[in-house]
């Protein structure tokens, strides 16, 4: 796993997760998620993946149903990695949720990540705590299909780093970038584009609970 620096306090991990000979499916399975949920969601997030809904035990280990489930394992388990190696505090209990996102071709829901002319970022971190739900330490990100014909900063992964400068990486397919929960981050359209942007994504925390044990 390659841990690439921006500045002293800014840094991404690389690995890369090989789907080619399953890229089809889970194509196609990512559109029914999509095409069944599109209607309901103001934006191009679709959550297809948590541990409330899914039977998911405290060490992250689940029955994986579907090929964009080895995604998300592949996901857990390199977060896993890094935090042993990097924070190294016990824990019992793994929190995760997953989704897929796009950044459509033609006409995206969302637009162009910007506000008059800024760049708008996004964490986990906040996100979840305004969802009041578990504080993600890393948030994971697989490109299944990365878009075409790009210029410029086309396609490119936005991250802030210190002092608020903007620093950019361009993923390609079959990556897996990795970043620490708190990151501000967003991806950059790429309007000439004939192919959506794909990813599957999931944010995944680490606790240490008080388990309870019953006499049944």
């Amino acid at each position: 796993m390659e841990k690439i620096y921006f500045d002293d306090e800014t840094y991404i991990w690389k690995t890369k997760f090989d789907i080619s000979h399953m890229k089809d499916s889970v194509l196609e399975e990512c559109l029914i998620i999509i095409k069944d949920m599109e209607d309901l969601k103001p934006t191009d997030a679709f959550g297809f993946f948590s541990e409330w809904k899914e039977n998911i035990d405290f060490n992250g280990n689940f029955e994986s149903t579907a090929k964009i489930h080895e995604i998300v394992k592949e996901g857990i388990n390199v977060c896993i990695e890094l935090f042993n190696e990097n924070i190294k505090l016990p824990y019992n209990k793994i929190n995760t949720e997953a989704w897929i996102n796009v950044v459509r071709a033609k006409n995206p829901k969302q637009k162009d990540f910007s506000k008059e002319n800024e760049i708008v970022m996004h964490n986990h971190t906040d996100l979840n705590h305004m969802s009041k739900v578990f504080s993600p330490d890393y948030t994971y990100v697989h490109y299944v299909q990365m878009p075409d014909n790009l210029e410029g900063n086309d396609g490119v992964l936005y991250i802030e780093g210190k002092d608020g400068i903007i620093y950019n990486i361009l993923p390609k397919e079959n990556d897996i970038i990795i970043m620490e929960g708190r990151v501000p981050h967003v991806p950059a359209s790429a309007k000439k584009s004939t192919k959506d942007r794909i990813v599957i994504a999931g944010n995944v925390g680490f606790e240490m609970i008080k388990k309870t044990n019953t006499l049944i």
